[in-house]
């Protein structure tokens, strides 16, 4: 990985009171912070200053016996015994600093999506199968304890796989992959195809009003093992956006790449931000009915895989693709992770740490911008 020496620099020392108070302890004196120096023996005398910016440049400084100073990177290296490259990869690791400069985008008119959410008649039919699939999920099947077990895994919790109403469709008899449902009872025409409704665990997309813009479903083999495709849409395709149905009056979104994501996410920061997702990355566009239920937003986080759509995409997403509001600004997973829902697991305790830097960074940012075009 190459490092932005510059970049990271520039966002540790945002947050030099915050990293340096990890070592010692600071006070707020006027316009500076104070502490015992961590260098040397300091017991009596608070020697050791941190300035954050408000006055000058961020730095510290050592007033007594190591009369000495710098920046972050340099306290740092100091600190940790470490060459100036391993000290920007320290922070990365450590702190989640940014290895880039992600500016915040002021949006051009989206491009227009007309497509409808499905007829009531499905969306009811629909949300019967949903419900009944929710319910299977914390049944006493054993395939279904086992999707239950790869949910607990993955970090969710029962009251947010109840929230999100994710379900489980369970191999049965001589349908080990699953089974195709009557054209009517999925409020389609008699004459219609039937629906294929496959074996693994079901997401479906609610509108605010409780009823299903879409079913998909990650399928799994009748052995447990993840199959492929890995998701399939139930029914005819239709347009939607998964997570709509438990948004607040929030001026915040987070969106996030894949279903699977959305309760991960709202799971760690919920009370703060609503959180959205088209499914994959190459979905860059929103239908006008769901970019109507979203329109309060001013300020969109996003976040998409480390691979090479995501990387492909985010440029679509950050410049004009119909997410909401003006200010557009990815939130980059920290490497080596390759996505959310891994992140989560490996450092559960640091994603909303890491979370509430992004959004310090976006709405610094956004201020800027806005400021700029006014």
């Amino acid at each position: 990985m190459s490092l932005n020496g510059q970049a990271i620099k520039a966002d540790a020392s945002r947050h030099i009171v915050d990293i340096i108070s990890s070592y010692v302890p600071l006070q707020k004196k006027g316009k500076v912070w104070m502490g015992m120096c961590p260098f040397h023996a300091d017991t009596h005398t608070a020697s050791f200053v941190v300035w954050d910016g408000d006055s000058q440049s961020p730095g510290w400084r050592c007033f007594g016996a190591c009369a000495t100073g710098g920046d972050i990177i340099d306290f740092i290296m100091r600190a940790e015994k470490l060459e100036f490259k391993e000290a920007l990869q320290f922070l990365i690791e450590r702190h989640h600093i940014r290895n880039d400069d992600r500016r915040v985008v002021l949006l051009p008119k989206p491009p227009r999506e007309k497509a409808k959410p499905p007829p009531i008649a499905v969306q009811t039919a629909m949300l019967r199968w949903v419900n009944w699939a929710s319910v299977n999920l914390f049944s006493d099947n054993d395939f279904a304890k086992l999707m239950l077990t790869i949910l607990h895994a993955w970090g969710l919790r029962d009251e947010t796989i109840r929230a999100f109403k994710l379900g489980c469709v369970t191999p049965m008899g001589k349908h080990k992959y699953g089974f195709r449902i009557p054209a009517e009872k999925w409020g389609l025409a008699k004459d219609a195809r039937g629906v294929w409704l496959p074996v693994g665990i079901t997401f479906p997309a609610l509108a605010r009003s409780g009823l299903p813009l879409y079913l998909k479903v990650r399928k799994y083999k009748h052995t447990g093992e993840l199959d492929t495709p890995k998701y399939l849409f139930v029914g005819p395709h239709s347009k939607g956006a998964f997570g709509l149905h438990l948004h607040q009056p929030l001026q915040r979104l987070w969106y996030v790449e894949s279903e699977a994501n959305v309760p991960l996410a709202w799971q760690a920061v919920g009370g703060q931000v609503n959180v959205l997702s088209l499914g994959s990355a190459a979905n860059t566009t929103i239908p006008d009915f769901v970019r109507a239920e979203i329109a309060q937003h001013k300020l969109t986080l996003v976040t998409l895989d480390n691979d090479e759509a995501g990387r492909r995409h985010i440029v679509t997403l950050c410049n004009g693709s119909g997410l909401p509001g003006y200010h557009n600004y990815e939130a980059r997973i920290p490497e080596p992770h390759h996505d959310l829902r891994r992140f989560y697991q490996a450092e559960k305790e640091n994603i909303v740490t890491w979370f509430n830097r992004e959004l310090y960074h976006a709405q610094q940012d956004m201020r800027k911008e806005s400021h700029v075009h006014n």
